[in-house]
């Protein structure tokens, strides 16, 4: 447990990547290099760290072509090590973990398999990073059929250590299962008994109370009237359904008369340790536009509801404002509160990542918006292991301070107040509507196809953007890995950054000009301390 309180404000530290001491407890952080990058998932990695998924566009402006992004952070959310998987198609990494027995294993989305319809991709790594083996496996790039910004797949891990995995497959939920080997158990799709109602799913998990499987998602009628709603479904290891319920918020028309017309999404869910289940989503209260508030809903391992609450949302100066979950974005903490990522409206063609916190009946604690006055999206969360929660997601700068960067990583560590101390405010929300659960059927069918996928690895060398744009924030220009510590390393990477010209070697007005200012405020700083 920790707060801004208890560790002070020095422990300030986004100023996109420089960290003002050692061992900070709280951090906004963006990395990344000339080119576009995303992260789309992060999980905590059994040494402190994390480890995180997305994808890197090394493509010149205009074009397209991402590659999956797998990075390794150390606790302060600095670069450890960093790998491209480089197919020559489209390549994105949604869901990463560290696999069972060592190492790490994601989850992608890819064109480069050269075989019509086998997109989904699976790489493992070693604890070092290096290719362990990759296998294609049939599946669909981007074909989920009702949600959109796509979600791409999510896997969990069994056991012993079996991988499994969530997609699509020719507009159709699917459920990949493979051994810790990555050969396949089973590659299984669903459908409706009537063919009326569509299927997507958005996220998965193993239960540890019986071994069976969970995932979330969102079911469509396909109806004039746009009904929609989230669900949650119950199989055993090999894909088989044991139970599915839809949940139905009761909505309201402007008579304060219930109507069923409302669009809700199942985006992502989570379990304890008792097999009670959480799942979160959009809403649009039943009207017309797009999604404008949240839901959560708790369930007993029979998927019948325990509570549910919809919410809408305030900003700071009371206006309503939109809050959307993240796609596989919901966590229970050790308290049994939980924790959710996302991002709200900005200006003008901008978005600003979010996280928010309610307890275990769902009453809200806090809720904070991140990034100031530049783009930002969060993906992924997960409770940190010191204090707080980690989120992952994107960072593009407004206005563009940095020439060359047109996207880049994006990482927050909060406490357990949701505090970072810089680029951030607080919003409120409420609670409003409950659900109704209703019982639905799926209709399972197997396929199978697997090719070996090539090792297409190669290592990165990324680095944190040295800029600082909070004026409240605490910069130290001298340190320049962000460790809190003066050292050769930094006058080498000093070095290194002048005579290339990169940002990192900038440090004194006039900025865009490496010249004998940016040298005498290093060695003023260095030999002084900061």
């Amino acid at each position: 447990m920790c707060n801004l309180r208890t560790i002070g404000a020095v422990a300030l530290s986004f100023c996109a990547g420089l960290t003002t001491t050692a061992n900070a407890d709280v951090f906004q952080r963006a990395q990344g290099d000339a080119t576009r990058e995303h992260v789309y998932s992060i999980e905590n990695t059994s040494d402190g760290g994390y480890v995180t998924a997305g994808f890197r566009d090394t493509a010149p402006p205009g074009a397209i072509d991402e590659d999956v992004l797998i990075t390794k952070h150390f606790a302060d959310g600095t670069v450890e090590w960093q790998r491209l998987w480089r197919g020559p198609g489209r390549d994105i990494g949604y869901s990463v973990q560290e696999a069972v027995g060592g190492g790490y294993i994601v989850a992608a989305e890819s064109t480069s398999s050269g075989a019509p319809g086998v997109e989904v991709l699976l790489i493992r790594l070693d604890p070092a990073g290096s290719f362990v083996w990759a296998n294609f496996y049939l599946g669909s790039w981007m074909a989920d059929p009702i949600h959109d910004v796509h979600p791409g797949v999510a896997l969990d891990q069994g056991f012993n250590g079996q991988i499994y995995v969530t997609g699509s497959f020719l507009g159709q939920a699917q459920l990949l299962a493979v051994d810790p080997s990555g050969a396949l158990i089973t590659n299984t799709v669903y459908g409706d008994p009537l063919i009326a109602t569509r299927f997507a799913f958005t996220d998965i998990k193993h239960d540890p109370t019986n071994g069976t499987l969970v995932i979330s998602g969102t079911t469509d009628t396909g109806s004039a009237f746009g009904l929609q709603d989230p669900f949650l479904f119950r199989a055993d290891p090999f894909g088989n359904p044991i139970w599915i319920w839809n949940y139905d918020f009761p909505d309201l028309d402007p008579f304060n008369e219930p109507i069923l017309s409302s669009r809700e999404t199942g985006d992502g869910l989570d379990i304890t340790s008792a097999g009670e289940i959480v799942i979160n989503g959009r809403t649009d209260f039943g009207g017309p536009a797009a999604p404008d508030g949240t839901h959560l809903v708790v369930v007993d391992p029979n998927g019948l509801p325990v509570w549910g609450r919809e919410y809408t949302y305030a900003a700071p100066d009371g206006t309503a404002n939109p809050a959307h979950t993240a796609y596989a974005a919901v966590r229970w903490d050790d308290n049994g509160d939980i924790v959710q990522a996302g991002h709200v409206r900005g200006a003008v063609g901008t978005t600003n990542a979010v996280e928010w916190l309610t307890d275990a009946v769902g009453t809200p604690v806090w809720f904070w918006e991140y990034g100031g006055p530049h783009s930002t999206r969060g993906e992924s969360v997960v409770q940190a292991a010191d204090c707080g929660y980690a989120m992952a997601g994107g960072l593009e700068f407004v206005p563009l301070q940095v020439p060359f960067a047109r996207g880049e990583t994006y990482l927050v560590k909060n406490n357990d107040d949701g505090e970072t101390g810089c680029l951030e405010q607080d919003w409120a929300f409420f609670p409003d509507l409950s659900p109704t659960p209703i019982q639905n059927s799926i209709i399972p069918s197997t396929i199978s196809a697997v090719l070996t996928a090539p090792n297409l690895l190669t290592p990165e060398n990324p680095f944190d953007l040295p800029l600082c744009y909070d004026p409240d924030c605490d910069l130290c220009p001298c340190d320049i890995d962000g460790n809190g510590i003066l050292d050769l390393n930094d006058v080498t990477m000093f070095i290194n950054c002048f005579t290339n010209t990169l940002p990192c070697g900038d440090i004194a007005p006039v900025f865009g000009s490496w010249d004998l200012n940016d040298i005498s405020l290093f060695i003023n700083c260095f030999i002084n301390g900061c």
